[in-house]
């Protein structure tokens, strides 16, 4: 008798754990899509993270559980074409239907008013956003003595109303949902129609966050902060700009922002991490150092211990500084140091056998310095981001590259990407003879440019 009530307690508590362990379902169809893998991620700020993947059966049908840890998120379907659809986990069951070649236009979400109703708000704001976007330019320009001028005043007043009410319906009608919290971060301040163009920018890049909440923890697990902040910083570039004035002018666009976030520890550091993820891809050098010094000064005590130790790196990086020495070994082993150039200027290369722009890229330096003898005074050192020696050994042949490479096998994780704190490739750094960082350039004919500067290379007659 007590064997079998012990094992029903165990029957029981196993049947408790597998609940726990998967209680919700991602399930659909995707007609087109039979046999097709798809994988499943949650964002994390604008990360994402894939959780796990499936193949459709001969239906196109699927179904995925979701692990009982994970919080409700903004989640997105990847296909092995690289076609994707968005969608709301609210922790509770979602279906729905699409076509593999449509994923988007012809999505169908089945008892999911949250993601129904979100996914029409998108294409409302965009209607919405493109109607104020025409009417602007004759608010400027129509003589305001004239009768349409008045009909154009009404349409401008009307169309923000109508998007407060709208907004504001779908806030209460969801407001316990994920959904609510990411429509408050969409709601905007009303322009006065009677502002000129100039008055009209700074009003909205004064009042731009009047409205919305920004210490909401339930949107880590989505991409609306980060959006929110791009979608600001754009109002600080202009086509006009060239790179030196769009950086000081983003620069302005970031202290606002960073002053908004700072008080909000948890939404400071996601929005910091995504904001030196994305100036550092486009090679934005000014803005990454003016980015990695407010973190490192005005954050004494950081709840992101790891994102502390990259704004510090970073600024330990800035023009002017020393390059921290790297060593590591080439292909065949033999040991190669950044020392051993002193007395020339230098070019890291932080590459990867697997990128595509590192392809087209690296031949076309390599060019520049086919005869080392011709080029006596600089030199170009490579690491290689990759895990695999026979991938590297493949591109260096392939390519013929003739600089010398560091390669570790560790790839992301090799102490060379670390000390200069790599997150993309191709990733450069302009080295002077007494080992001091003169540049990060990020494209082929920025780097051109520092080597006519420095008298490596002729300038065109």
């Amino acid at each position: 008798m007590a064997i079998r009530r012990l094992i029903l307690a165990l029957t029981l508590s196993l049947a408790i754990i597998q609940g726990l362990e998967a209680q919700y379902t991602i399930s659909g169809q995707i007609v087109g899509g039979e046999g097709n893998k798809i994988k499943l991620a949650y964002f994390k700020g604008d990360r994402l993270q894939v959780f796990d993947s499936v193949i459709c059966d001969a239906t196109g049908k699927f179904s995925i559980r979701v692990p009982e840890h994970l919080p409700q998120a903004q989640m997105r379907l990847l296909t092995r074409n690289k076609g994707s659809l968005e969608f709301l986990y609210p922790r509770a069951d979602v279906k729905f239907r699409t076509y593999l070649n449509h994923l988007e236009d012809s999505l169908v979400f089945m008892d999911s008013p949250e993601n129904t109703d979100l996914r029409n708000f998108w294409k409302y704001e965009a209607q919405h956003l493109k109607a104020l976007e025409l009417l602007q330019p004759l608010l400027d320009e129509y003589p305001d003595n004239l009768p349409f001028y008045q009909e154009v005043v009404r349409e401008y007043v009307m169309r923000q109303i109508d998007f407060e009410a709208t907004i504001n319906q779908l806030i209460i009608k969801h407001q316990n949902n994920l959904a609510s919290h990411i429509l408050m971060t969409r709601r905007r301040p009303r322009i006065d129609p009677g502002l000129s163009a100039s008055e009209r920018l700074n009003f909205i890049k004064d009042h731009y966050f009047d409205l919305t909440p920004l210490n909401d923890t339930n949107l880590i697990y989505t991409p609306a902060y980060t959006r929110l902040v791009i979608e600001y910083l754009m109002l600080y570039s202009t086509s006009g700009n060239d790179k030196k004035e769009l950086e000081m002018s983003l620069i302005e666009g970031l202290k606002v922002v960073m002053d908004k976030f700072q008080p909000y520890p948890t939404i400071y550091d996601m929005i910091t991490e995504y904001l030196l993820d994305g100036f550092q891809t486009y090679g934005f050098e000014n803005v990454v150092q003016w980015i990695s010094e407010r973190y490192a000064l005005e954050r004494c005590e950081s709840n992101n211990p790891e994102l502390a130790r990259r704004a510090e790196t970073l600024r330990n990086l800035a023009p002017g500084k020393p390059a921290p020495d790297i060593t590591g070994p080439d292909l065949n082993g033999k040991r190669i140091s950044l020392s051993d150039y002193r007395g020339k200027y230098v070019l890291l290369a932080f590459w990867g056998s697997w990128c595509p722009h590192c392809s087209e890229l690296m031949p076309r330096l390599d060019q520049l310095l086919t005869d080392p003898e011709k080029n006596p005074k600089w030199d170009i050192l490579g690491i290689s981001i990759d895990t695999e020696k026979e991938a590297v050994s493949k591109a260096i042949k392939e390519k013929d590259y003739h600089f010398r490479n560091i390669f570790d096998e560790k790839g992301w994780d090799t102490p060379a990407a670390l000390a200069y704190g790599v997150t993309a490739t191709p990733t450069f750094v302009f080295i002077d003879p007494e080992g001091i960082i003169i540049a990060k350039p990020s494209t082929f004919f920025e780097i051109i440019d520092l080597l006519q500067t420095y008298g490596l290379m002729d300038k065109p007659k």
